[in-house]
């Protein structure tokens, strides 16, 4: 939480650099500081010492909008969906290797599907393993096979829309499964539609703002991604221990649903449109 909480603080401050000064030198401060970061995070002794170093994790947290603002700087409009979608390629990689190398123990206590499946199916951590790899592996291909290709065909809010309504129903399903077996196909549908919202969004946001505001644009995601790294996971552990076992997939599925109606009235500025690609042309 205190990682997500100074990445929402900071990560607006390296949108404006990046635009004025260029997107390496940003690139460089900011995984210069998640190495000191993890650094000190491995030497460890003390709490504070751990809680410093995921406080300065986060504040130089801006890789992640500056690498999109990157790949919205050099992509065309037709590759832009695509190029985003690699990002969640290096992600998902990330997923498979985490798992196996021991990043589970991190990744499984910060949501509330892992006590969810503890509690229902009394699981092994060795079968969270086990569930995280197959949501990675299935990312990853989705990311790099399929993403291009329906975007290409259907278009981004067509996909983003389709993917929001997809997590409605498998968060339902997940909170609804009778056997541990089943979560297995449900986490691969799951990824799937997940894998979408990204780089569709993510297309979709950049495509609505000048070249010269990207870096504003993904500094300001980010932020907001990053607060919501911090109530979501609040809110998910309140609702869980005082609602009901679960309760967070049906708050999810409400979330979901009102995120699909919300990008489905939502209309580009056709004005907007005609000038960032009249600029693309220039």
């Amino acid at each position: 939480m205190v990682y997500a909480a100074a990445q929402f603080f900071a990560a607006p401050l390296f949108g404006k650099p990046g635009d004025r000064y260029g997107r390496r030198p940003v690139l460089l401060v900011s995984i210069l500081g998640a190495a000191i970061g993890y650094v000190i995070l491995g030497i460890g002794g003390a709490l504070w010492v751990l809680l410093f170093a995921r406080l300065i994790g986060g504040i130089t947290a801006g890789n992640l909008s500056t690498a999109s603002a990157y790949i919205a700087d050099i992509s065309d409009l037709k590759d832009r969906a695509k190029n985003f979608g690699f990002i969640g390629v290096a992600w998902g990689v990330g997923l498979i290797a985490g798992p196996a190398l021991g990043n589970f123990a991190f990744n499984g206590i910060n949501s509330t599907q892992t006590l969810f499946l503890i509690d229902k199916f009394a699981i092994q951590p060795w079968q969270l393993g086990s569930l995280m790899m197959v949501g990675g592996i299935t990312a990853a291909v989705v990311q790099a096979v399929l993403v291009q290709r329906l975007v290409s065909r259907y278009r981004e809010k067509a996909v983003a829309v389709t993917s929001l309504i997809g997590q409605i129903f498998t968060a339902l399903a997940v909170f609804f499964a009778p056997a541990f077996r089943l979560i297995y196909p449900l986490t691969v549908l799951n990824s799937t539609l997940s894998t979408f919202t990204f780089p569709t969004i993510g297309t979709l946001a950049s495509n609505s703002v000048s070249l010269r505001e990207q870096g504003i644009l993904m500094g300001v995601t980010t932020a907001l991604g990053s607060l919501m790294s911090v109530v979501g996971p609040l809110c998910a552990g309140v609702i869980y221990d005082r609602v009901m076992r679960g309760a967070p997939y049906w708050m999810g599925a409400v979330i979901f649903a009102l995120a699909a109606f919300g990008l489905y009235r939502w209309h580009p500025n056709e004005v907007q449109v005609a000038s960032f690609q009249g600029q693309l042309l220039d």
